[in-house]
């Protein structure tokens, strides 16, 4: 039969570890002690054939996550077997594989509820992993799902976008002709206001010329009323002209 301690580091306390190294132990045979260390370590003190003492070795030997204080993990495992250096022998008595809990005044029932705790607690960080495993899936499915609905959108985005410009080229087309439109209607009554005002202007000039000459020839005749006739004229003519500043004046307006 071949003796060996075994220290394990990494996140092995608190996490059901104890009782994991029990349940292999009892697999391969072996028997033994476990126990806590201060530092945070676990110490076994294991005693079975070398053949089982490697597979128990290589069984409890878990990779967890190492940042997960949930998550079992052996971060050094380090062996010692009898007869080298480093070795110690058993630290208290021992019947088949034993779970050390620091004192000897524990009762069975007491014991066999610690044990179920253990248990309690290897069941959460197992059952921790397998969330992680879980999410970390359903982080993929959402991951290509929003793959494909973002590519879904850019295409859809793009064919509105190409509506869009279509359709406001096609307005913009239409309003630029409307306008040009009303340009050029605007351009036609702003000439035909420009003649009709250039008439205006030729006519006045004509009535203030025939009035003149009429005036002229009364005067010639009726030498007794030509006083008169010429303040009449005179006001007449400061109308006319008035009517002529006013038709100049809403020609510049326009």
């Amino acid at each position: 039969m071949a003796k060996a301690v075994v220290t394990v580091r990494g996140n092995v306390q608190g996490v059901g570890f104890r009782v994991w190294v029990k349940l292999f132990a009892g697999r391969f045979g072996i028997k033994g002690l476990v126990r806590n260390l201060e530092d945070g370590s676990i110490e076994c003190f294991l005693e079975g054939s070398r053949e089982a003492l490697g597979e128990f070795v290589e069984r409890v030997s878990v990779k967890g996550v190492p940042d997960d204080p949930l998550s079992m993990h052996v971060g050094k495992l380090e062996v010692f077997w009898e007869g080298e250096s480093g070795y110690e022998s058993a630290w208290r008595e021992y019947k088949g594989f034993e779970i050390d809990y620091g004192t000897d005044e524990l009762k069975a029932v007491d014991k066999e509820m610690l044990e179920s705790l253990e248990w309690s607690k290897l069941h959460f960080a197992g059952m921790s992993g397998v969330f992680r495993e879980e999410f970390a899936g359903m982080n993929k499915v959402f991951r290509e799902e929003f793959s494909g609905m973002n590519k879904v959108f850019r295409e859809e985005f793009a064919g509105m976008n190409k509506v869009f410009t279509d359709q406001f080229g096609s307005m913009n087309k239409v309003l630029r002709e409307e306008i040009g439109g009303l340009k050029s209607e605007f351009k036609e009554t702003r000439e035909d206001f420009k003649g009709g005002t250039v008439g205006i202007r030729e006519e006045i000039r004509e009535m203030h010329f025939d009035m003149n000459s009429s005036f002229q020839e009364m005067a010639k005749r009726y030498d007794s009323i030509s006083s008169e006739l010429i303040r009449t004229r005179a006001e007449l003519t400061r109308a006319v002209d008035k009517l002529a500043e006013l038709v100049e004046k809403f020609v510049k307006e326009r």
